[in-house]
């Protein structure tokens, strides 16, 4: 008697891994941060389906909610740094993603974490006032009050002796 086995190539579509990633960053379970990455990490190595924006974001938040203090701050802007230098309008950090890192900096307990939301918020401002107007509905990046919130709420903290002359 022969047995025939029939494997089904099962299909996961991009939708389906950001809803994954999403639910990870509304965890409140301190593990989520951790899995979210790996999942990212997994979709960046296989490549199909890419991640997009909205993967990282998801991935971001879940580190800045539910991540290690310390190093979610360096792991965010690498992130954020990743996705800048991609060119790619589909994974190109918009303001969710700046603004998730300013909140991680400015929530942060690093000596430079003004210095660092402050070059951010340049980027971004940078960003806006240099892409076209198909750029900007793809993927938008214009600073909004959160995003100078978060900055001067970073100074505010701050450890650095001439905060007051940078509040100015």
């Amino acid at each position: 008697m022969t047995i025939a086995i029939v494997v089904k190539r099962i299909e996961i579509y991009l939708e389906d891994y950001n809803a994954v990633l999403e639910a990870w960053s509304h965890s409140r379970e301190q593990i989520s941060a951790d899995r979210a990455e790996e999942i990212l990490m997994k979709m960046e190595e296989v490549h199909e389906p890419k991640p997009n924006c909205r993967s990282y974001n998801a991935v971001i938040k879940a580190l800045v909610k539910n991540g290690d203090r310390h190093s979610a701050v360096d792991k965010v802007e690498e992130l954020v740094l990743k996705m800048d230098a991609t060119g790619d309008p589909n994974i190109m950090p918009d303001l969710r993603s700046y603004n998730l890192l300013l909140y991680a900096l400015a929530n942060s307990n690093r000596d430079d974490a003004a210095e660092r939301a402050t070059r951010h918020l340049e980027r971004m401002i940078f960003r806006y006032k240099n892409s076209t107007l198909e750029e900007q509905k793809v993927c938008p990046v214009q600073p909004d009050s959160n995003s100078f919130n978060q900055v001067i709420g970073a100074w505010a903290r701050g450890k650095t002796s001439n905060y007051l002359v940078q509040m100015e």
